[in-house]
């Protein structure tokens, strides 16, 4: 889902959950995953973008409760527009 309440703020909610492959291990396996992902971009002008997101991942093994993976990962992106052919971004 994603919104634009304002011309200068967007916002987008994402999820997603079933059978997954845990691909980051040795042998990959079948798993069940939750993933759920917030993100938003402030436009402060023209030039300037702020977009942080944050996102939680998890792979669970099907016969126990263990985990192939959880965890969150957060991200701030901070992009500014000089002309059409140069820009700054930091991560």
């Amino acid at each position: 889902m994603e919104s634009r309440p304002t011309n200068f703020f967007t916002f987008n909610v994402f999820y997603k959950f079933g059978k997954d492959i845990a691909y980051r291990i040795e042998t990959p396996k079948l798993g069940f995953t939750n993933d759920v992902n917030f993100g938003a971009q402030i436009s402060i002008n023209d030039n300037f973008r702020i977009s942080p997101t944050i996102n939680y991942s998890s792979i669970k093994k099907l016969d126990s409760n263990e985990y192939y993976f959880k965890g969150y990962i957060s991200r701030l992106d901070l992009r500014y527009q000089f002309t059409n052919y140069l820009d700054l971004r930091l991560i």
